[in-house]
Formats: structure tokens, sequence, C-alpha cells
């Protein structure tokens, strides 16, 4: 851990009914511990420990899908990780109740109509052998990427879409149903999609400033969402049991820039509700529980000149990755996300460090902030679970390698793919055994 981190042993905490000032008058993005003393205080009974993953990012090249596209049109070649049931076990090892994994369209349903049962079967084969060893796999239908024949169809924009996205669910619900795994989940951040696929041109399918396919593509994703979620239920559930199915929304904790400006403030809370609140509120009938992936705090200006979702705003903390760590940030959404009386579970949330000198501090305050919600929580609303981001460096989109992103709690040897614990791995195992995070884990960490 670096000179510079926060050391959480000398951090004082008061009245754990008091609130922290609002960010509004702070201004203070960092790491900053929450006022209670609640740190013996355990996660709730049964609380899911686990680490989210994607198919593309570890296993993807199967030049069957849009990203495949991409990559071959930029001359990449990732060197993917793979994902194996070494794996599987090396994350039960390190304290890992369930494994948040998805499947790939475009491998199960590689042409219109024609079904890869060898591929489907294989995901199945690694799902069921992580059930034998005691580990549950959260089941995402889609992480970003498309089947050729689907994008080539016109994508999100095209109306068939929802419909061919039903079938794929019930492919693949068919198939796992035996497993009898609880949490599935449709869409992994739809708004990231949108944002980045029709605004700035950095996914598929590369448009900039396409409002029109925004508003198209986003009605057929909660389409999809839609009727996924019905047939999940129709094939899964069983009288004695039955599944939740959700998302992973991408959240952000919004704050005006300058205090008291008006204009800050309307720009803020616009863009609160188009990526918070707007693609929650159109599905909420169809969510069985809310699931957020949280990074960052961000200080937001109006800007005439910079538009993003049409709205006229310039994110002020962009000069380096510190600038936006704000672990105080979850526990406020999380607060914010209760008034839809579901349950909540992160379910991504890391930091790029190759280096791990900010990862065990980073770990360990945005748990205790998430430990302060879950004590406060609502019965209707609780705090069920965290997945950190990632289990090893994988792929990381844009960036078109597999070596320059490190989210993993395992770094990985890029000559022979030996998965090398870091010393957060540690951090996160010790915290998901004891199901709490004390002062004794917080001294040993340091």
């Amino acid at each position: 851990m670096s000179a510079k981190s926060t050391d959480l042993t000398k951090v004082h905490f008061p009245n754990p009914k008091s609130d922290p000032p609002a960010l509004a008058e702070a201004r203070n993005f960092g790491v900053k511990m929450p006022k209670n003393d609640n740190l013996n205080h355990p996660f709730p009974k049964g609380f899911i420990w686990g680490v989210a993953t994607s198919a593309f990012q570890n296993e993807g090249g199967n030049g069957k899908t849009d990203w495949d596209v991409w990559a071959s049109e930029k001359g990449i070649r990732p060197g993917f990780v793979g994902f194996t049931k070494t794996d599987i076990l090396l994350a039960k090892e390190y304290g890992v109740h369930c494994v948040r994994t998805s499947i790939e369209w475009g491998r199960v349903e590689p042409t219109e109509g024609v079904w890869d049962e060898q591929e489907l079967d294989r995901s199945f084969q690694l799902a069921k052998f992580a059930k034998k060893n005691g580990v549950q796999m959260m089941i995402n239908l889609n992480h970003f990427t498309l089947p050729k024949w689907a994008a080539a169809k016109g994508g999100w924009e095209n109306d068939d879409l929802p419909a061919l996205f039903a079938a794929y669910a019930e492919k693949v619900a068919q198939k796992f149903k035996p497993l009898g795994f609880e949490y599935w989940m449709t869409f992994n951040e739809p708004v990231v999609l949108l944002a980045e696929g029709y605004l700035n041109g950095a996914f598929p399918p590369f448009r900039n400033g396409d409002l029109r396919g925004v508003i198209s593509a986003r009605r057929n994703i909660i389409r999809a969402h839609r009727a996924a979620y019905d047939v999940l239920h129709r094939v899964c559930d069983t009288h004695r049991k039955k599944i939740r199915v959700g998302i992973a929304h991408s959240t952000g904790y919004y704050v005006p820039a300058r205090v008291g400006n008006e204009d800050d403030q309307k720009a803020t809370t616009v863009l609160d509700f188009i990526m918070n609140t707007d693609f929650v509120d159109a599905i909420e009938d169809r969510l069985d529980y809310i699931g957020l992936n949280y990074y960052s705090g961000w200080l937001i200006k109006f800007n005439p000149w910079s538009f993003f979702f049409g709205v006229p705003v310039e994110y002020m903390n962009t000069k380096k990755s510190d600038d936006s760590v704000y672990p105080e940030g979850l526990y406020r959404l999380v607060r914010e996300f209760a008034r839809y009386r579901k349950p909540i579970i992160v379910t991504e949330n890391g930091v790029d460090d190759g280096t791990d000198s900010k990862r065990p501090v980073f770990i360990m305050s945005h748990l205790l902030w998430l430990q302060k919600a879950a004590a406060e929580a609502s019965p209707n609303a609780p705090v069920i679970g965290y997945f950190y981001w990632t289990l090893f460096d994988n792929f990381e989109w844009v960036k078109g390698d597999c070596v320059t992103s490190h989210f993993g709690l395992f770094s990985v040897d890029p000559h022979t793919k030996e998965r090398i614990p870091r010393p957060s791995a540690t951090v996160f195992r010790d915290i998901a055994r004891a199901n709490s995070l004390t002062r004794e884990l917080i001294a040993k960490a340091k």
C-alpha cells in the first residue's frame, strides 16, 4: 500500500446516525471514511461476495460478434486470457460465493436461427462445474457485444431485435434451468452502450452525436429486457422457487461543480436523471433486484458548448483517475435507489491499478460505506451483495489489449497466462470470509 494511501486504522468513527455533509457543499472527492461505529457489524446473513466477468473480455476473439469486426478492422489481436474451471476454483479459494458471467449471443447463435449446441454446452459445463464446487453463477445475457448478423440488421435500432433476443434468452434459459441458479441478468450497462455507441463513437455502431439512434436503440433495448424478463421467469420459475432477474446499471454520483450555481444544478439534475434513473424507471416493473455498477463521483459544470445526451455539461474532474474516486457516492446512491423498493446488489466496483497500491484501500473504503448502507437499509430494499470487477486482468474494450488494463485481483503473465494473486486478493478474501470489515482486517491489510 502506498505511503499516500489513507490509514483506515486512524479514522474516527462517531455516531452511526450522523449523516455525512453533503458533497454539494464539500466538493471534496477522494477516499473519505463513513462517520459511524459499525466497523465490527457484519454484512447481512447470506450476503453475496462475488466477482464480475465478461465473456468477450475474458475469452473473445471468436469472429462472431460486432467487436470481432472492430478488432479485425483495427488489426488487433488482443490475446484473451480465457476463463476455465481452474479460475472457478481460484475464485472459491479467495472467498467468492458467486461469479457474474455472461453468455455471448454471437457464440450461441452464430447465424440467425442456427444454434451452436456445442458452444452452449461448453458454457453450461463450466457453470455445472462451478455449482458442483459450491460457487453460484449470475448469468448475464448481454455484455455489449452483438452477433455479426444482428449488427448487420441494424443492431438495436432494428425493431425485430427484441423478439430475437427473447428467443436467445429462452434458449439459454432452457439449457441452464437444471442448475437452479437464482440470479439472472439481461443487460450490462445499457446506458453506456447507448452513450458510447451512438454519441461518443467508441463502441459499435460507432456513431457520433446520433440522438435519433439513441432513442431508437433505447426503445428496443427496453423491449428486449422486458421480453427476456418474462421468458426467463416462464422457463426457470418453479412452484418452490422463483429466479431473480435484473440488470447491471452503470451509475455515477453527480454534483454541481460550483456552489450555488443554478445552471450547474439544473444540468446536474438532468444528467443524473438520464444516467441514473431514467432507464430503471422504464423497466421498474420488470426488475427483481437492482444491480449498481459504481466507480466514480463527478463534478458537473454547465457548458453550452459541450453536450452529452443532449445536456450542456462538462465533466470537471477528469485530469487523473484519482479525481473521481468517491466511495461515499456508493452509499448515497444505494440510499437513493432504495426508493424502488427492490433488493440492491453492487454488480461492479473496481479500480485500474497495476501496482496494487490503491486497490486495497479502494475496496475497503467502498465496503465501509456499503456496510453502513446495508446496516441502515429498510427490509424492502436490502443490500444483498457486492461483486468486485474483476477476478483477473482482461481485455478492456477500446484500449484494444489485455496488458494495459489492471482491474484484476489477479494479474496475468502475458506469456504463460498464469494468474498471480495481488495483495488486494487477500484483502478481498479475508473480508468475504469474515462477512465484515473489522478493525483487525484493516490493520492487517495496512
